[in-house]
């Protein structure tokens, strides 16, 4: 029995949270939220897209300091971005936004100098020009006195983790997106890095998720006693612990990205899963085999520039359209102008462009359900093996439209919850490291016991058409 504490953060928004084991059930309450959304900076000829790291860091201190006890506290957040330290343990710059144009821009230089080839089969992780390594060889070319000078290479949530307790980490799980970590051999990708002649001395020894790193320092003034747990820092490998699903399942981690994928024991690396693009990650005990799909960031994004409510736009069940877009398409990864975006791809690809806002939501919820079926399709190919449920976690699960359509769509049953399956994942590594627990499994079982899925059964496929014309697009 205890009480633990969850540090979560979001693209959007941030969050802690307490979770309270007890009687076998655990039990969630919300202690405060706030933005982190990124911020443009601007500069001589533009902007810099980065993360406001102290504004984060004042709200969470804000939030802790109303919290009299915890038996420990643990953060988590989103992959590829990272912060460096300077020798005495200062914060050298903002940690740029994966969604800044200035790496993307540099990602090309490096696959064309490697090849797509090389870098997956040294790392086994999806080539994206979010990717950590793209984002330190931009920073490398354009301002290498900064990595000359850096001690230590932190991932966002381990930052804040030596916020709070003094100790510099980085953590496994999230280490292994950074496309510098060599899933399969369990080690930084040194050679590879060195192949680009860039700098490894900032790589620190990987951190276990559940091994404790201490406690909260007393000159924070704040959770007195409390210990500091590395969890599965990488927000995916919390939510995949928390989504009480069994050997059978496909699992959705659904948000601003949607993660689409399955749990193994050994990475999947071959000329196959590279040519489609799938990712081996490290996860808490497993790898997680996922494909990295655009979520509700497009709609997010429609629905900034619409100025309508969620309720409004969710009105779409007796909508019809015939239209469909790839959410992966490149042009849909930059924020700006997403509806001009939708229609401009739309009229290449010689289609009806829609003629209301409701209609426009109809098209990106349908196509996210239908690239939820390709990428599946593609699992059940790489895998040899088939699956007949979905489970859907994440804020996305609430979604009771875009469930019944992704049942209808493959075919197959969807379970939908825990909606805060991060948060729990989060404090079930917790809970091991604390010897609360004695596995996964059975941390899995409390949640099973702790929350209630919804069920949603496959009805009458009638997208047979459209998935033919999605995989035209996709040039299938």
């Amino acid at each position: 029995m205890g009480k633990y504490l969850c540090v979560d953060l979001g693209a959007t928004s941030g969050r802690v949270m307490e979770v309270e084991f007890k009687d076998a059930k655990i039990s969630l309450k919300e202690l405060g939220r706030f933005p982190t959304e990124g911020t443009k900076l601007p500069f001589d000829n533009g902007f810099k897209l980065v993360w406001d790291i102290p504004s984060f860091w004042k709200d969470i201190q804000n939030i802790l300091s109303r919290v009299k006890e915890a038996s420990s506290i643990a953060v988590d957040g989103w992959g590829v971005d990272f912060a460096l330290l300077d020798r005495k343990g200062r914060l050298m710059k903002l940690p740029s936004h994966y969604r800044d144009i200035e790496h993307m821009d540099k990602a090309e230089e490096v696959i064309n100098e490697l090849g797509r080839e090389k870098i997956f089969l040294e790392t086994g992780i999806q080539i994206m020009p979010i990717n950590t390594l793209y984002q330190v060889y931009a920073l490398w070319k354009n301002s290498p006195y900064i990595l000359e000078n850096s001690s230590a290479l932190l991932m966002i949530p381990d930052l804040f983790t030596y916020f709070l307790s003094g100790q510099k980490i980085c953590e496994y799980t999230n280490a292994t997106t950074t496309q510098m970590y060599r899933v399969a051999k369990d080690e930084w990708a040194k050679e590879l890095l060195q192949s680009l002649s860039l700098p490894a001395h900032f790589l620190l020894p990987v951190t276990r998720p559940g091994e404790a790193i201490g406690k909260v320092r007393k000159s924070l003034n704040i959770l007195k006693n409390t210990r500091v747990v590395a969890t599965g820092s990488h927000d995916t490998a919390s939510a995949i612990v928390g989504t009480p699903m069994t050997e059978d399942s496909i699992y959705i981690s659904s948000g601003t990205w949607s993660l689409v994928g399955i749990e193994i024991d050994q990475p999947l690396i071959n000329a196959e899963t590279l040519q489609n693009n799938f990712t081996n990650e490290g996860g808490v005990g497993k790898v997680t085999f996922l494909k990295n799909i655009t979520g509700m960031w497009i709609f997010e994004e429609c629905r900034r520039e619409w100025n309508k409510s969620l309720q409004e736009l969710l009105q779409v069940r007796d909508i019809k359209s015939s239209a469909v877009i790839d959410v992966d398409e490149a042009r849909f990864q930059t924020p700006g102008n997403m509806p001009g975006k939708i229609v401009s791809y739309l009229k290449e690809t010689g289609q009806k462009v829609p003629e209301s806002i409701l209609e426009t939501v109809r098209i990106l919820f349908e196509s996210l359900a239908l690239k939820y079926r390709w990428v599946i399709e593609k699992i059940e190919k790489l895998t040899g093996k088939k699956y007949s449920r979905i489970h859907i976690v994440g804020g996305g699960a609430k979604n009771e439209f875009l469930n019944q359509l992704v049942a209808d769509v493959t075919g197959k049953t969807v379970y939908a919850g825990p909606y805060e399956a991060t948060t729990i994942g989060s404090s079930i590594v917790q809970m091991l490291s604390l010897g609360e627990i004695s596995s996964i499994e059975e941390g899995r079982e409390i949640i099973r016991n702790s929350f209630e899925l919804k069920l949603y059964q496959p009805g009458e496929n009638i997208f047979a058409e459209k998935y033919d014309l999605f995989k035209k697009l996709l040039k299938e």
